[in-house]
């Protein structure tokens, strides 16, 4: 059973990350993780994108 896991954000970039690894963290592996930003701080938007591929 695959779970959905929604994760809002609005200008709360210093949280962000530790929103995002504490889903990653979790045991239960079938997930999805939809993450809704308003991306009104730029920054924020440059934070999450390096967080989800850190390989760029």
């Amino acid at each position: 059973m695959k779970v959905s896991v929604i994760l809002t954000s609005f200008n709360h970039s210093k949280y962000i990350k530790e929103s995002i690894e504490s889903v990653l963290k979790q045991t239960f592996q079938d997930y999805e993780l939809i993450i809704i930003d308003d991306f009104r701080k730029i920054i924020q938007g440059i934070l999450l994108m390096n967080i989800l591929t850190p390989e760029l």
